[in-house]
């Protein structure tokens, strides 16, 4: 065994020119990969009335654009608040977007994370007076299983015990990606991601019940 590992680590070695071109196209690869999930998202924004924030320039995702984090605002509100954020992540935060690891989550392979669409409130900004301790809102979601943590396992989301929220995993088949790729139309193989936020509008009623219920349980006196 320590022989075979031996003549690949030569061969590494050997052949580092190569390995060099392939480490700087595939930094080229993936900022594309970005640009296309920022585009797919920003459309999808518009379409469906969510305001992209644009300040969220930095990925964990390595997204190019702004389209990394968007919200969900309660337009019957007249300050139009804003109720919940969006954000396409991975669930390992030590890569970043430069790290070939990076393409590895978007595909899936060789056991990566997996890129996912998350879910998070933004209580401290819906319940007056905010400042609601993570392991009371975890205890609330928690409570309201049957209500909505069941329903929206049925959609594919998973919940997040550390954090409250709800994440959706999206997979980009590679053989799909490295296809688009040579026909010079790499949107072709995100199929995943619009069937995610596909899921996502049909998930939202189960996420206004969380924040309606939200807002009684953390009501000032209560």
């Amino acid at each position: 065994m320590s022989e075979a590992k031996n003549e690949l680590d030569a061969l590494i070695v050997r052949n580092l020119d190569d390995l060099t071109d392939a480490i700087r196209r595939l930094e080229g690869i993936q900022q594309e990969a970005g640009k296309t999930i920022d585009e797919i998202v920003c459309d999808w924004c518009k379409a469906h009335k969510w305001h992209l924030v644009n300040e969220a320039l930095e990925s964990d995702a390595g997204l190019e654009l702004s389209a990394n984090t968007w919200e969900q605002e309660n337009r019957e509100d007249e300050n139009s608040q804003v109720l919940a954020s969006v954000w396409v992540c991975i669930e390992n935060e030590d890569i970043d977007w430069y790290d070939h690891r990076w393409l590895s989550n978007l595909c899936n392979v060789s056991q990566s994370a997996p890129l996912n669409l998350f879910w998070m409130p933004k209580f401290r900004i819906i319940i007056p007076g905010g400042g609601i301790k993570k392991s009371r809102w975890r205890d609330f979601v928690t409570r309201g299983a049957d209500q909505w943590i069941t329903p929206l396992r049925e959609l594919g989301f998973s919940y997040s015990d550390q954090e409250g929220g709800f994440f959706l995993p999206f997979i980009i088949d590679k053989e799909k990606l490295a296809e688009a790729i040579k026909q010079n139309a790499i949107e072709d193989a995100f199929d995943p991601l619009h069937d995610a936020l596909k899921k996502l509008e049909d998930a939202k009623p189960f996420f206004d019940q969380i924040l309606k219920a939200a807002e009684k349980e953390f009501s000032p006196g209560n």
